[in-house]
């Protein structure tokens, strides 16, 4: 049935008595993905000097002999971008979010600046008692979503107790820094503590 209608759009366009419009620019790609029936040798257009089947009789005229770009066939059946004229997603049509914190010229973010206040001084002071606390303190700022966070705090506060040894806590701060620090500052760096 979608062939059929295919077919039928391309008959119509293509036997339209206009003359052809200069070639447009290609449109914007959507990023959706949507599997889509390729046009295949198995489904040829008609040649120019053949009679169109279903045709009515006000579209008699012979076919153009390209597709027009709206039809052309896709390079792929599963993954090619397919143009679309539905509006984009506001995120993208904005531009990434803006914040009143963090940039230059800016007060510090929440967090940004707990972390200036509490975490760093703690490290730099190598003081794996402080550490510690800032950690279970860091638990509680994890925002919904960030599944691991958690699971950071706790393997830092697990090897300052075993080995009383910042240096040796650095990778749960590393990784978590890792999983979600890009995130947090494009998404959440403003939310409050």
């Amino acid at each position: 049935m979608r062939t059929s209608l295919v077919a039928t759009l391309v008959l119509l366009v293509a036997c339209e008595k206009k003359p052809a419009p200069p070639p447009a620019p290609a449109p914007a790609v959507s990023t959706t993905t949507v599997a889509s029936p390729a046009i295949t040798p198995s489904t040829p257009a008609p040649a120019p000097d053949e009679p169109m089947p279903n045709a009515t009789a006000a579209s008699s005229a012979p076919a153009a002999t390209a597709l027009p770009p709206a039809v052309a066939p896709a390079p792929s059946v599963a993954s090619a971008p397919v143009a679309s004229s539905a509006p984009t997603p506001a995120p993208s049509a904005s531009g990434p979010k803006t914040f009143a914190c963090g940039g230059a010229g800016l007060p510090k973010c929440p967090l940004q600046k707990w972390m200036a206040e509490v975490m760093q001084p703690a490290m730099k002071g190598n003081d794996p008692a402080k550490l510690t606390a800032a950690l279970e303190q860091s638990a509680k700022y994890g925002p919904p979503g960030y599944t691991d966070w958690n699971k950071w705090v706790k393997a830092g506060v697990a090897v300052l107790a075993k080995d009383k040894n910042v240096a040796a806590a650095k990778p749960s701060c590393t990784g978590c820094h890792t999983d979600y620090k890009p995130r947090y500052k494009a998404e959440d760096r403003d939310r409050p503590l």
